[in-house]
């Protein structure tokens, strides 16, 4: 079946925020050919990635200091086609994509 993953650190980059063997990480997401998004966290910053087909969502920190403004969280809904919506608050975005 078609799947969601969910990772701590991010699996887009090579800096500090990344998995260090993230490269071989993403090669067994792409192979499997299964994955339609990654959603990651760790840098706390919006950011979006599409690599090899398979999106890479980086969400806000859901806690990042007092007050709703300076925090984010978001829903996210997956169509029967395989499209994906995310619906941000606050300081995360929101995407849409389709498969």
């Amino acid at each position: 079946k078609k799947t969601i993953v969910f990772a701590h650190q991010r699996l887009d980059v090579g800096n500090p925020y990344g998995v260090k063997n993230a490269p071989v990480v993403r090669n067994v997401l792409q192979q499997s050919g299964k994955v339609l998004a990654v959603f990651q966290g760790h840098s706390h910053k919006n950011n979006h990635k599409e690599i090899n087909g398979i999106h890479y969502c980086t969400l806000v920190a859901m806690v990042e200091g007092s007050g709703a403004d300076r925090n984010g969280y978001s829903l996210m809904r997956i169509a029967n086609d395989g499209s994906i919506h995310v619906s941000g608050f606050h300081k995360q975005n929101n995407y849409t994509w389709t498969s």
